[in-house]
């Protein structure tokens, strides 16, 4: 259920770069992504993790800091006793189609954006921390290469296509 949510999350929003470049309050908030389809991370972020608490996923918005200083937001989300990072704002950026930011680990989630770990505010409390979240499980691992995805239902499976053209097929369980 997390992977079919993200894909059609990921498809359907679209980035507000306007809103960046604004010198008047924009509403960035994650009501905007879910009603109106369009935002930056600190609107699909949360939207994503509420979508998921919907379904019955623990899910949470987190963020952190890139070497550079730039502030970004993404999602943390809990399956099968595992935690992974998903991060809808890059995969949109990517088009939209792809996977190459679901399903991350920490280590995944620093090279993808070089972040750092110990900037990582789980929940936005400042109260749990990157280093206090074991993000480790690599189940996801072979959809870093897909830029782009579709959901099968009929075969249960997700059919695939990687950055070199080769396609393949993601069996859901």
């Amino acid at each position: 259920a997390a992977l079919s949510l993200y894909m059609t999350f990921s498809s359907i929003v679209s980035y507000d770069y306007s809103a960046l470049d604004s010198d008047f309050m924009v509403d960035v908030s994650p009501y905007r992504a879910l009603t109106m389809y369009e935002g930056i991370c600190q609107s699909f972020g949360p939207a994503y993790a509420y979508l998921c608490l919907q379904l019955g996923i623990e899910a949470v918005s987190a963020g952190g800091l890139s070497a550079d200083d730039t502030a970004h937001e993404w999602t943390l989300v809990r399956l099968d006793n595992s935690y992974f990072y998903m991060d809808p704002t890059f995969e949109n950026g990517e088009g939209g189609r792809g996977l190459k930011y679901f399903g991350m680990t920490t280590a995944d989630r620093v090279n993808a954006g070089n972040y750092i770990e110990q900037t990582f505010n789980i929940g936005e409390c400042n109260q749990i921390w990157g280093p206090d979240i074991t993000a480790t499980d690599e189940r996801f691992s072979t959809l870093r290469s897909v830029s782009y995805a579709e959901l099968n239902r009929e075969l249960n499976q997700i059919d695939c296509t990687d950055i070199d053209g080769t396609e393949w097929s993601f069996l859901l369980e």
